[in-house]
């Protein structure tokens, strides 16, 4: 018996723009997740603090308040942005979740308005009043909150473990970089910096679009094909395919060891695989990697952790 009983649908809303809808009515909820990738270069710890600036406001919605007061205006409607790096790539994503349209009162559209506010969010930012890209006093304070998030990294000892793993294990890559560069870097961000990488999004990212529970295919696809009109839209001529860095393939078993004051020790074991760009390749890879590893579900918890009792945990 198949739990999914509908086939999911691809619409290419500009090059580089692509869209992925799956209708499902059973759902209580509508999601849609945009993916906005580009490569970890110099304007990745930029994009990291911008991910935080932009939600602090936009030219129709000019506070944190006003925005969270137009998500209550759209039936308790939720909004995330942040990004992550997924090996070479600085990949931000942007999360709107909205109650399915059979809840709430007759003739009520939620998906468009929520739409609408993300492109805001984006391209509309609230600007500084000196006529500066950005609100110089927002801009401080958001600096100052990611500063504090970095230098309490090494207390979160999962994470500060992960980190030193993927710098130890890709040395002068990409990858062995977090997204926002160095402590200093993100000191020595400008707000012309900010704008710099807000454009960069704009006219240069890749985008994929996912949109899954009760929608209405064609009105997704309407709305999102409006991001790419007038004179604020996202550039269909400008973007380019990514020149990904070719990854650097050690000639020996490398093992580092680093002492610090914890509760349980991390282990991390990583090793090369070979790039895949083909999507079927791809998945192929990330379905193998869950069931060997991945979390409680693989084969290396299982043995590990169930069988052997080893660890609390790999």
């Amino acid at each position: 018996m198949r739990f999914l009983q509908t086939v999911p649908l691809q619409h290419e809303l500009a090059p580089g723009a692509d869209l992925l809808l799956l209708a499902e009515p059973r759902f209580k909820r509508g999601l849609v997740q945009i993916h906005i990738d580009r490569p970890l270069d110099d304007l990745s710890p930029a994009r990291t603090l911008l991910a935080q600036v932009l939600q602090q406001g936009t030219q129709n919605f000019p506070s944190r308040m006003a925005t969270a007061r137009r998500l209550e205006e759209l039936f308790g409607a939720n909004f995330q942005f942040g990004g992550q790096r997924a090996a070479e790539t600085h990949s931000m994503t942007m999360s709107l979740g909205w109650v399915g349209e059979r809840f709430l009162p007759a003739g009520t559209t939620v998906m468009p308005a929520l739409v609408q506010l993300a492109h805001e969010i984006l391209s509309k930012p609230k600007r500084g009043g000196d006529g500066a890209a950005f609100d110089h006093e927002i801009v401080e304070r958001e600096r100052a909150q990611l500063i504090r998030q970095i230098e309490s990294l090494v207390d979160d000892r999962s994470s500060y473990a992960q980190q030193q793993f993927l710098k130890a294990m890709c040395v002068g890559e990409p990858f062995g970089r977090p997204t926002w560069g160095s402590l200093q870097k993100v000191k020595d961000l400008t707000v012309e910096q900010l704008e710099e990488a807000r454009l960069d999004l704009l006219q240069n990212a890749r985008l994929r679009i996912v949109a899954v529970g009760p929608i209405d295919e064609q009105q997704v696809i309407d709305n999102f094909a409006q991001w790419f009109e007038g004179a604020d839209a996202w550039s269909t001529e400008t973007r380019q395919e990514i020149d990904w860095p070719q990854p650097v393939q050690p000639n020996e078993l490398r093992q580092q060891i680093e002492e610090i004051d914890v509760d349980q020790a991390r282990f991390h074991f990583g090793f090369r695989t070979p790039q895949y760009r083909d999507p079927q390749e791809l998945e192929a890879a990330i379905l193998a990697c869950q069931v060997l590893g991945g979390g409680v579900h693989g084969r290396l918890f299982r043995i590990i952790r169930e069988e052997r009792s080893l660890a609390y945990g790999i």
